[in-house]
């Protein structure tokens, strides 16, 4: 098992719908989320931001690499975001590997997402 922390902007009015997104989100695709933060997101007053770890069933780096690329296709429910990779770079056992997506469609409340190794 690896760990991720995963950052995730979503525009709503109410942090309720938030985090049921977040819930259904987690029992559709088998995860289970360790929520740091949920708050409202202080540079885009309509959005709220979640700061989660996340355990995945990753047994190597190229698992991780692999995994974490998956979770950013979910989010990309549209295919309309950009998705920008840094990485990944191992040092011994150490992986530095960061996904980033970003969607600025109007109707799709998932706004912005980082994926990063921990």
């Amino acid at each position: 098992m690896k760990t991720i922390h995963l950052t995730i902007n979503y525009e709503v009015s109410q942090k309720e719908n938030f985090q049921k997104f977040l819930d259904k989100f987690q029992r559709e695709n088998g995860l289970v989320f360790d929520i740091q933060r949920l708050a409202r997101y202080e540079k885009f007053r309509e959005q709220f931001q979640a700061n989660i770890l996340v355990q995945l069933s990753a047994s190597s780096n190229a698992e991780l690499v692999f995994q974490s690329l998956q979770l950013a296709n979910l989010f990309n429910m549209n295919s309309g975001g950009s998705v920008s990779v840094i990485g990944p770079v191992e040092n011994g056992e150490e992986l530095d590997f960061e996904v980033i997506l970003n969607q600025d469609k109007p109707n799709q409340p998932v706004k912005w997402v980082h994926i990063q190794t921990v």
